[in-house]
């Protein structure tokens, strides 16, 4: 697992499944999770098997804007 900084923007456009899983399997789309009070970015990916798909799960850091 790693950690992924986003800006406050790229968070906010992540879509949520917090609770369910998106539909449609699609490599490269990305979502966001909650759990335990942190935030971790997935994305389907390809694995060794073309009939399936791997989700990757990393940490999310929001990063602060510098002025």
């Amino acid at each position: 697992m790693e950690i992924i900084g986003l800006s406050r923007k790229e968070f906010d456009a992540l879509p949520e499944y917090s609770f369910s899983n998106p539909t449609g399997v699609i490599i490269g789309k990305q979502w966001k999770r909650k759990s335990e009070d942190r935030w971790f970015l997935c994305e389907y990916v390809l694995s060794d098997d073309p009939e399936y798909a791997l989700t990757k799960i990393n940490l999310i850091i929001v990063l602060e804007e510098i002025k």
